[in-house]
């Protein structure tokens, strides 16, 4: 029997998932997607178990609903946030969200940083200068509050 890519990676990398997506006073909530279409890698678990020793963002997130999509998703709920380290850490995530897929077709793709608290200009202006990029496309991070529902992501 042919194995579809969440229980593929749940079965490879059971050792680095987690059912949340929260982590520092932060969260994404999962809304309306069931457990059975998600599977979700804790970043520090992934560094941890496989020897990965560049920054990660906090989750990677492998969802059948709404078409095949990943989210890389970077957490930050405390005032002050280096900007330069959270767009790597997201663009590390999809580096290791493309390794795990192998050539399996992903529809959609979202860089995430959720954030609370307002940010500074600077931090506003690198993020809309730095792209990430998955696959060989080129996409702006996508910055939200916590507390943001994965389903208004979708939709945007």
């Amino acid at each position: 029997m042919m194995q579809g890519p969440i229980d593929r990676i749940i079965h490879d990398f059971s050792s680095s998932t987690t059912k949340s997506c929260n982590e520092n006073k932060c969260a994404l909530h999962l809304d309306g997607v069931n457990h059975e279409s998600l599977a979700i890698i804790h970043g520090t678990k992934y560094q941890k178990n496989h020897k990965y020793h560049k920054k990660l963002c906090d989750r990677i997130l492998f969802c059948n609903k709404h078409g095949f999509f990943i989210a890389a998703v970077e957490l930050k709920g405390g005032k002050n946030i280096h900007m330069k380290e959270a767009i790597d850490q997201i663009q590390n995530g999809l580096e290791v969200a493309a390794n795990m897929l192998r050539n399996h077709p992903v529809g959609e793709w979202f860089p995430l940083l959720l954030y609370s608290g307002s940010m500074h200009p600077m931090g506003t202006k690198l993020l809309l200068n730095n792209r990430v990029t998955f696959r060989g496309e080129r996409k702006t991070i996508i910055k939200r509050d916590c507390g943001t529902r994965l389903s208004t992501v979708l939709s945007n």
